[in-house]
């Protein structure tokens, strides 16, 4: 296996998006959820994910810092802004849709005074976040020591399958499609670019029809990047089929493990 072998639980997430069409103006920072197991704490939480005990906090409401096995916890994400010559928090915030007083907590500061040169966390929307152009995209994520970075290139290509394949199923059904293109790129037996799993001959009926190449909604993008966050209901499998419609006679050698609305996930 590639050293980049995606895992389930995500470390830590950090996100720096060009400017898309569908930024949503104060919206509450969201990110990847995290479900409490017995022995951990707050403290051990933020710190394997790389946030501040008091952001998550902030970010689950939470007046003390007890907490409950099998609770589930929202992880913030954060976009990295390095301040330019000329900027001030209010253009900052107006750019992002955010707050001054949001990137002021975020970010510890007492004043409005700030140095170009520095790096500004600003809360981001689950899905995207306006930011200046010429910025790269990428969404990287550390699992277990490993690292995969995914490029706005990417993020866009996994949204088209999504909605290509599976936009009349459920949000789950929509994530676990992404997560079969995932879990591709990370086993031997499939390319391990998103390009080369996607574009792999016969490999999605969305690229042989023609519907990949559809304008992705902002469901298709937010089950694209949750899949990225490391969400993936179909625990690893590589394979889905509509059991209805398939024709494929090989596809029935693959051993199915679940259902997830119209369609099957295998192995």
């Amino acid at each position: 296996m590639n050293v980049v072998k995606r895992i389930k639980s995500l470390v830590t997430i950090t996100v720096v998006l060009i400017c898309c069409s569908f930024m949503t103006n104060g919206a509450s920072a969201q990110a990847a959820s995290y479900q409490i197991k017995s022995g951990d704490t707050l403290y051990k939480i933020a710190a394997n994910h790389k946030v501040t005990v008091e952001e998550l906090k902030r970010a689950n409401n939470l007046k003390s810092s007890t907490i409950q096995a099998g609770e589930t916890l929202q992880i913030p994400t954060y976009v990295q802004h390095r301040i330019k010559k000329g900027e001030s928090l209010y253009l900052i915030a107006k750019q992002y849709g955010r707050t001054v007083n949001e990137i002021k907590n975020v970010n510890n500061l007492n004043s409005d005074t700030i140095q170009p040169g520095k790096i500004l966390k600003i809360p981001a929307d689950s899905a995207s976040v306006a930011v200046s152009s010429g910025s790269a995209a990428v969404v990287s994520t550390s699992r277990g020591g490993s690292y995969r970075s995914y490029t706005q290139s990417e993020w866009d290509m996994l949204a088209q399958v999504v909605y290509g394949e599976a936009r009349g199923e459920s949000y789950t059904g929509q994530v676990a499609v992404a997560a079969v293109v995932l879990n591709r790129m990370e086993d031997d037996d499939f390319p391990d670019t998103m390009y080369g799993v996607v574009f792999q001959r016969n490999a999605f009926t969305c690229i042989n029809d023609g519907q990949y190449y559809l304008k992705p909604n902002r469901t298709a993008y937010q089950a694209a990047l949750d899949a990225m966050h490391g969400t993936d209901p179909t625990n690893g499998c590589l394979y889905y089929w509509n059991p209805v419609t398939a024709t494929s006679s090989w596809i029935w050698t693959r051993e199915i493990q679940l259902t997830i609305g119209n369609h099957v996930f295998g192995l």
